[in-house]
């Protein structure tokens, strides 16, 4: 089976330029697309950890985490609390993506190819 290329989930170049740079950065990629999206559609504050257990993870937890610090620093996503668990804090996520029209339309006109692309992800 042939391994997804991520170069080839990259934005398409119309979207990408539309972009200002930080936001073109953090979306480059479909785990934070994804992980955006879910946030964005969902009510409720997530934590890496749950997000990874559940059917829409694109990856690990440490690798959710990764990518949602890559959202925050954009703006995309805010810290919405924090609780202290053995050792560390678990950290809450929000969208703070509200309605801005070209990061929804990104969102939008992505989500076909990435979830195809996290289907042939997750089956490799």
């Amino acid at each position: 089976m042939t391994k997804p290329n991520p170069e080839k989930q990259r934005l398409p170049e119309d979207l990408a330029k539309a972009l200002p740079i930080e936001l073109r950065d953090a979306l480059q990629h479909p785990f934070r697309r994804r992980i955006l999206r879910t946030l964005h559609g969902d009510a409720r504050k997530l934590n890496p950890s749950e997000f990874a257990e559940s059917e829409l993870a694109p990856c690990s937890a440490p690798c959710i985490s990764y990518h949602m610090l890559a959202l925050t620093h954009s703006g995309l996503v805010k810290v919405e609390g924090s609780e202290p668990t053995s050792g560390t804090s678990k950290h809450y996520f929000s969208s703070s993506v509200g309605d801005r029209e070209l990061v929804l339309t990104v969102l939008q006109d992505t989500e076909e190819s990435d979830n195809q692309f996290l289907a042939q992800a997750n089956a490799g």
